[in-house]
């Protein structure tokens, strides 16, 4: 787990405890351990200035262009609160994790830009769309 500590411009002390999982690993019911790549960032708790915030409302979010942490204090009330992440924060926690988001979504842009690519090559060679053969433009489709 990794604490993040800082001071909001109004004084407000936050810290903030994470982990960043680049890996996912369970056994089986037949005791066969697996693993998957994987990756995101959990955030465990928050602390601002002696409140604690744990659960499934913590998450960090984009307002107006600043990367803040979401925080829901009361379900019941549904309180919410936005904390600003200073830059350095963000890197430490996140640098990694969006480092590998990008890369993946430029692996995916790549590979739908091959696609097109080998789709015209196949029309030019006689490839039907509508039938998906290549039946030269005469079938029933």
């Amino acid at each position: 787990m990794k604490i993040n500590t800082w001071t909001t411009a109004k004084g407000a002390a936050i810290e903030m405890h994470t982990k960043h999982v680049t890996e996912t690993t369970w056994t089986d019911d037949w005791g066969t351990t697996h693993s998957k790549p994987d990756n995101f960032v959990i955030i465990d708790k928050v602390v601002v200035n002696d409140n604690v915030y744990r659960g499934q409302g913590l998450k960090r979010t984009n307002i107006d262009g600043q990367q803040c942490i979401h925080l829901y204090n009361d379900m019941a009330t549904k309180t919410k609160i936005h904390v600003q992440l200073p830059d350095d924060v963000n890197q430490a926690v996140w640098g990694e994790y969006d480092r590998i988001e990008s890369a993946k979504a430029e692996r995916r842009k790549a590979a739908a830009k091959a696609d097109r690519e080998e789709l015209q090559t196949k029309i030019r060679n006689g490839y039907c769309t509508k039938c998906h053969s290549y039946c030269y433009g005469d079938c029933q489709a």
